[in-house]
């Protein structure tokens, strides 16, 4: 199909192009100027049809082509259609990193960084590869966490004009970072790749403890042990799409309907691992689904489901601490 769309471009078949988009399409070009009428798009398109369109590039779910020397193009598909368009052009010897890597968060004040002095992730990594890559950088993420919270796998990208390998990069990383913070992997990847629009979906764990560990205090919510069946019960019913207004502390106002893809609940070694996976969370959404669900659990209450019927910012919210939450996997 993308072999077809760009045939179509270079032979200004627009028919087919028409054909081909899906309903909404969605187009980012050069200058950041975005347009979603499909007439504007195709003349848009039909511009570059005097390029090569023969060295499509595949990264991960993504099509990437590049049509001059500085000059890329993004293209996303969904449903079998041409769903997302993005152009880019790409300043002359500047590259694109994307780093893996994960943290155990509990003496950092969440990933973003702040106005404060406080420490944070983003604040940490910006700061090292400052100073090994020697230039000015922002770090985009794929997702923050709050303070308290830990990372089995996260991902950044930042652009660099440094011609320093990715593998001293990534030694260099690791030496200098704190010991509570890895790298597992950098790599150069193609210049629009992004590490937060182009993830497909997010997986966070939950790790409740049913036995008193110091040394788990930072890992685990200690809680009583659960009925395992009566738990998956309560937290299958957020399956599929909902107005999760009442499981966020977002403004209202803001857009809140959500999918959850899937929802597994596994009980073993005096612990119960709850995992949700979806391609986006609101703010504290797990931690307020996890609360919500443990309330409903132990007091026999209904606040997950009066919140799914009656969703409202008003919807009484019981969020669980920080330090059980874990995000696990990001798949582009």
């Amino acid at each position: 199909m993308i072999q077809q769309f760009f045939e179509a471009i270079a032979t200004k078949d627009v028919p087919t192009l028409h054909k081909m988009f899906d309903s909404p399409v969605f187009f980012r070009d050069k200058d950041k100027t975005i347009y979603t009428d499909p007439e504007i798009i195709t003349e848009k398109l039909l511009t570059y049809h005097t390029c090569h369109f023969d060295q499509i590039v595949p990264y991960e779910s993504l099509n990437i082509v590049r049509l001059s020397k500085q000059l890329f193009m993004k293209v996303k598909t969904k449903n079998n259609a041409i769903s997302k368009i993005y152009l880019r052009e790409v300043p002359e010897g500047q590259k694109r990193l994307r780093i893996d890597f994960s943290y155990d968060g509990s003496h950092y004040y969440g990933l973003q960084r702040q106005p404060t002095k406080q420490p944070t992730i983003q604040k940490e990594i910006e700061k090292v590869l400052k100073h090994i890559l020697q230039h000015d950088l922002t770090a985009i993420f794929a997702g923050r966490t709050d303070k308290g919270v830990h990372a089995l796998h996260q991902v950044a990208h930042c652009d660099s004009t440094s011609p320093i390998p990715t593998k001293t990069i990534l030694q260099l990383m690791n030496k200098m970072l704190p010991n509570d913070i890895h790298i597992h992997t950098v790599s150069e990847v193609p210049p629009v790749f992004h590490a937060r629009y182009d993830c497909l979906r997010k997986t966070y764990l939950y790790i409740l403890a049913h036995e008193k560990k110091p040394f788990d205090a930072h890992y685990t919510h200690i809680v009583d042990a659960v009925n395992i069946d009566r738990l998956k019960a309560l937290l299958n019913q957020l399956k599929g799409t909902h107005d999760f207004i009442g499981f966020s502390k977002l403004s209202a106002g803001k857009p809140t309907i959500r999918t959850i893809d899937a929802i597994d609940v596994k009980s073993f070694n005096q612990q119960t691992h709850i995992e949700l996976t979806s391609k986006g969370f609101l703010r504290h959404m797990v931690r307020i689904i996890v609360g919500n669900a443990l309330k409903d659990l132990f007091q026999e209450t209904s606040t997950i489901k009066d919140a799914l019927s009656n969703p409202s910012k008003n919807n009484i919210k019981y969020m669980a601490p920080p330090q059980g939450l874990y995000l696990k996997k990001l798949q582009y």
